[in-house]
């Protein structure tokens, strides 16, 4: 039989061998993907808006921190789940990524029956989108082109200083002009003024068409700036 010595050298150089083969694996110059939690956002003091500038993180157990430069982008909030990558088994290069599909930049998604979407973005962007069919009946002039006004109303939450950014698009030959500036609010009484055009085929009779008005408005998420 074999020694306990004898046991214990095998032991102890088998030992060692995977000590080395473990640390060549470690330290190989190859690229690395893990999983990270984000553990604190960084923001810039005194922001008008949400601006990140960094995130501490924790993978494998093992705290780091990361300027947003190397966030690639995303817009993370703590215990987030996301992908750090450590290009040639770098840490003085490592990134962050999306863990997931970009459909995670979308918080909410909201929608009823009457054509009308709410999407909230992880970024602190709203968006508000709406369609409506209008008939309208273009007046005859003694020019051309000849145009009418309509109102669109939506029920936009308010926005904290940043009015919404409001773009239209119509079909059956017409194209539309928001009126409005600086609008912070949307009901009944505020509604969208959305001057329609349409060329006429003659200067003598008035053209009535059912026209599709498409709005998208964009803005900052009051709920993302107050809490």
């Amino acid at each position: 039989m074999m020694e306990d010595s004898d046991m214990k050298a095998i032991r102890e150089i088998a030992n060692g061998m995977e000590y080395v083969a473990s640390e060549a694996v470690d330290k190989a110059p190859y690229d690395v993907t893990r999983n990270a939690r984000i553990t604190k956002v960084y923001l810039l003091p005194d922001a008008g808006i949400r601006d990140i500038i960094g995130y501490d993180i924790t993978c494998d157990g093992k705290p780091y921190h990361i300027d947003k430069e190397r966030g690639k982008g995303i817009i993370a909030e703590e215990n987030d789940i996301v992908k750090l990558h450590i290009p040639c088994n770098n840490m003085n290069n490592m990134y962050l990524s999306y863990a997931h599909d970009p459909e995670d930049y979308i918080k909410y998604f909201l929608a009823n029956e009457y054509d009308y979407f709410t999407r909230i973005y992880s970024t602190g962007i709203r968006e508000e989108s709406l369609s409506t069919s209008q008939v309208v009946t273009f007046p005859a002039t003694t020019k051309q082109f000849s145009s009418v006004n309509v109102e669109v109303v939506s029920y936009g939450v308010p926005y904290v200083g940043t009015p919404w950014r409001i773009t239209v698009a119509t079909d059956n030959g017409t194209f539309g002009v928001v009126q409005n500036s600086e609008v912070h609010y949307v009901d009944e009484t505020h509604p969208i003024i959305i001057k329609l055009y349409n060329e006429n085929p003659t200067t003598t009779s008035p053209v009535t068409k059912s026209v599709e008005v498409n709005i998208l408005m964009r803005g900052i998420w009051y709920n993302y700036i107050t809490g």
